[in-house]
């Protein structure tokens, strides 16, 4: 049962789409439910899939079917935006280790939209001025911290002096006492 809505839901295969992949599968011997939904993926891919969609779903490093809400994010990237541009954003996807990649390319196009790059080399200029700001934060940060431990230092030296306990002594009573001895 999760085959077939498998098919009917994110293949979009109609009710006899589903009955000719299985009379297909039975003719030629094929038995098993793997077998038919092997037999329906490739259907799937033969009517759906553009070299375009194979070429982000390589970058993505996805290797299954995509589902139809898959397809539907790759379309609007490919209405939007020029593919060498949508690979490259794929790539920068691909590496990373957390949560969805295809949300997470999508997350890069909007901000790529957002900041009006439209071309590789306008995102290469962009992405080197990321760098440049990293690179002036960490070196801020860095003098940031050096300044502030020179004043903690300096901060503690001082307040080390004033937590000195000084002692109210009487040195006459002190020199008496030594006399005596």
């Amino acid at each position: 049962m999760q085959t077939l809505a498998h098919l009917y839901k994110d293949f979009g295969f109609t009710t006899s789409d589903i009955d000719k992949v299985f009379e297909d599968c039975l003719t030629e011997g094929k038995k098993s439910m793997r077998s038919i939904k092997k037999a329906a993926e490739a259907k799937y891919l033969e009517r759906n899939i553009s070299p375009s969609v194979t070429a982000i779903m390589n970058s993505l490093g996805m290797k299954d079917v995509p589902t139809s809400d898959e397809l539907s994010y790759f379309n609007t990237w490919l209405s939007d935006m020029d593919l060498e541009l949508i690979l490259e954003g794929c790539k920068k996807a691909s590496l990373s280790t957390t949560g969805n990649r295809i949300k997470y390319a999508s997350g890069i196009f909007s901000n790529w939209k957002k900041n009006g790059i439209t071309t590789i080399e306008e995102m290469a200029r962009e992405e080197e001025k990321f760098r440049e700001r990293k690179e002036v934060a960490k070196k801020q940060a860095i003098a940031c911290k050096a300044s502030a431990r020179s004043v903690s230092s300096t901060a503690a030296a001082t307040d080390m002096y004033r937590q000195y306990k000084h002692g109210n002594y009487d040195f006459d009573a002190l020199e008496r006492e030594l006399k005596t001895k």
